[in-house]
């Protein structure tokens, strides 16, 4: 069984701000105690330093993370760049894959290759958040792929992350990873980056 827990917090200082999250979802004497963080953050954030003290205040925690235009939190939506919201997730029935090399024109096959991994640790599934890009992304090319392995009967949400909708970069993260999506940065037809620096930052 899961438990889940959440908080959102306006920080400037990003450390402090996990930090906060944490403890107003978990209590400060348990802050560390999680097994999955999801996090939700605006751009005014580091999206690497989000995932390192994450990571150091929970150790044993998988984290994922993604950008967006605002947070939503029990007291509705707020819009501030400097917006923080976590969902912290007690209990191992889970599964988490991720994929980088996802894009519009092969967004289902990808999708098929995640689903797969997934159905590997848990062929029961029944549940799939699905987080991706904004940018570049065939949404329901993504959810075929899903159903082509778990079945219709999955029931599948989530959202895509964005830079507060001009459409120009969004970030996610997977435990130490940061990922950078740019509308600049397509792949060819053989899944090359014309003048595409590293668009992973490891943690």
């Amino acid at each position: 069984m899961l438990k889940f827990h959440s908080a959102k917090t306006r920080m400037v200082n990003t450390a402090r701000g996990v930090a906060e999250c944490l403890e107003a979802a978990l209590g400060p004497d348990n802050a560390g105690n999680c097994d999955l963080v999801v996090i939700h953050a605006a751009l005014g954030h580091d999206f690497k330093e989000m995932l390192a003290e994450t990571r150091r205040l929970a150790p044993k925690a998988r984290v994922v993370a993604a950008s967006g235009c605002g947070v939503v939190g029990r007291d509705g939506v707020s819009e501030s760049m400097k917006d923080i919201a976590i969902m912290a997730i007690q209990g191992k029935d889970f599964v988490l894959a991720h994929e980088d090399g996802i894009y519009g024109a092969n967004s289902y096959e990808k999708s098929v290759e995640m689903a797969k991994r997934m159905k590997a640790q848990n062929p029961d599934v029944r549940f799939i958040y699905f987080l991706a890009s904004g940018i570049d992304i065939a949404n329901d090319r993504c959810i075929a792929g899903f159903e082509s392995v778990f079945g219709p009967k999955v029931t599948i949400f989530g959202a895509t992350s964005s830079d507060n909708m001009r459409g120009i970069v969004s970030y996610q993260g997977v435990d130490g990873d940061v990922y950078l999506r740019h509308r600049l940065h397509r792949p060819d037809a053989r899944g090359r980056h014309a003048g595409d620096p590293r668009l992973r930052r490891g943690g």
